[in-house]
C-alpha cells in the first residue's frame, strides 16, 4: 500500500510541473552575462572539491575520482520548472534553489555514476524552462554552415 502511494505521489510531482509554466510568451530575449567557469561556483561538480557528484550509493563503492585516468564533462538534464507567477523562460544561474535541486537529483543520482572511473565536471548552465519544450508557433531560425567563412560568420 505505502509504495502505491508512493508512486502515486511521484508520478502527481512529476507532471504537476507541466502546470508551471512562464506568465508571458515565449520571445527572444538579450542573454545574461555568461558565466564565469574560472570561478568554482559556476560548476555542479569539479572532481577536487565536495559536491553531490561524489556521492556513492555504498560504502564498497568508492569515489575514485583522485586516481581516475580520464575527465568527464556531464551536461545534466535540463530540470527547471520556475515557480508560479515567474517570467522568466531560462533558470538563472546563480539561483540556489534550482542549484540545490540539480545538486540533489542530476548530479547525486546521474554524474556521481562516473566518480569510480573519471573525474567529474559539470557546468551550471541557463536551463530553459521546462515549458519551452511544448512551445507552439515558434520557429527558430535554421543554423546554415556556410563554407569559406570563419568563426561567428560561418555559424550564421
Amino acid at each position: 500500500m505505502i509504495l502505491r502511494i508512493s508512486i502515486l505521489l511521484a508520478f502527481l510531482a512529476a507532471f504537476s510541473s507541466c502546470l508551471v509554466h512562464p506568465k508571458t510568451s515565449f520571445t527572444e530575449q538579450s542573454r545574461p552575462t555568461a558565466p564565469d567557469y574560472s570561478q568554482p561556483e559556476a560548476w555542479a561538480a569539479l572532481p577536487d572539491r565536495i559536491d553531490s557528484a561524489d556521492w556513492t550509493p555504498a560504502p564498497d563503492l568508492p569515489d575514485l575520482q583522485a586516481e581516475a585516468e580520464a575527465d568527464v564533462f556531464f551536461l545534466h538534464p535540463t530540470i527547471y520548472i520556475g515557480r508560479k507567477g515567474e517570467r522568466d523562460w531560462n533558470g538563472p544561474v546563480d539561483d540556489p534553489g534550482l542549484n540545490e535541486r540539480t545538486d540533489n537529483s542530476t548530479m547525486k543520482y546521474q554524474a556521481s555514476i562516473f566518480n569510480g572511473t573519471a573525474r567529474v565536471y559539470a557546468p551550471r548552465y541557463r536551463q530553459a524552462h521546462f515549458h519551452s519544450y511544448f512551445v507552439r508557433g515558434f520557429r527558430l531560425r535554421p543554423a546554415r554552415f556556410r563554407p569559406g567563412l570563419r568563426g561567428r560568420q560561418a555559424r550564421l
